[in-house]
């Protein structure tokens, strides 16, 4: 039995519209991504060689990459541009003759929208987050020592309070106990020549960064990054930590320019 001209005009139709749709699916989600964790990676399963699709947030940036080109978005046109190709990609040149044939991984928030996607899980099912909606400040305190130790050295004060060293300074980690968050910080500059010319040099900074923000207090300027914790997710902190300490390298600039020291 072969098809008539009608059923293939009407199955060419059929595919065209799935394209269509997945594609308006993937750009509502690409538009949510805004964290530093935020990945996503479409692939035809684990064990199909596809070139590699893979959206991301790095630098404060969004970035892609479909097949062997890089992408950083260009916020004249923004990230649909960016979409299309990976959908044009994907269907013209890897063959992929149905979006459902796709399956695909996440990290970071964006991984509890995935599922508007409609594709399966890369590798079987869905991996449970690790997460923990712990309310006893202690248990917290035990939690996110355990999971810095994993990548630091981390001492704890006599009021629980982490702390471990980067640069020559010490790096505070304190899981609040009157509010469900957990906060960076780290004096960074001390000593500034003028309050008014360091609030104008932060200022600039926090432009500069969404994830890591800077502050005056008295002559100090201290460097700051808050997590949630209520749920806390590992991964979160663990992103946010190396933010951070890579936003530390600003110090020795911004201490000359408030003419400051290093602290």
């Amino acid at each position: 039995m072969t098809m008539t001209e009608q059923e293939m005009t009407a199955g060419v139709e059929e595919i065209n519209a799935a394209w269509k749709a997945f594609e308006r699916r993937l750009l509502t989600l690409v538009e949510a991504m805004g964290y530093p964790q935020d990945r996503l990676v479409l692939e035809v399963g684990e064990r199909v060689e596809v070139p590699m699709v893979e959206f991301r947030i790095e630098g404060g940036a969004f970035r892609a990459t479909v097949g062997e080109v890089e992408y950083t978005e260009d916020l004249a046109n923004g990230r649909e541009p960016i979409v299309h190709r990976a959908s044009m990609v994907l269907r013209n040149i890897v063959g992929v003759p149905h979006p459902q044939l796709l399956t695909h991984r996440a990290d970071g928030p964006c991984a509890r929208l995935s599922p508007v996607l409609g594709l399966a899980w890369t590798g079987g099912p869905r991996p449970a987050p690790e997460v923990y909606a712990e309310t006893d400040r202690e248990a917290l305190v035990d939690i996110v020592e355990d999971a810095l130790n994993g990548v630091y050295d981390v001492g704890r004060d006599e009021d629980d309070d982490l702390y471990l060293e980067h640069l020559g300074q010490r790096v505070w980690v304190q899981v609040l106990p009157d509010a469900p968050a957990i906060v960076i910080s780290t004096r960074v500059a001390h000593g500034a020549r003028s309050r008014r010319q360091a609030a104008v040099e932060v200022g600039i900074l926090n432009r500069s960064n969404a994830w890591v923000w800077w502050q005056v207090i008295g002559r100090d300027i201290v460097q700051t990054a808050t997590v949630e914790a209520m749920p806390f997710a590992p991964h979160h902190l663990m992103t946010t930590m190396e933010v951070f300490l890579d936003a530390m390298k600003t110090r020795d600039d911004l201490a000359l320019r408030v003419g400051g020291e290093v602290a």
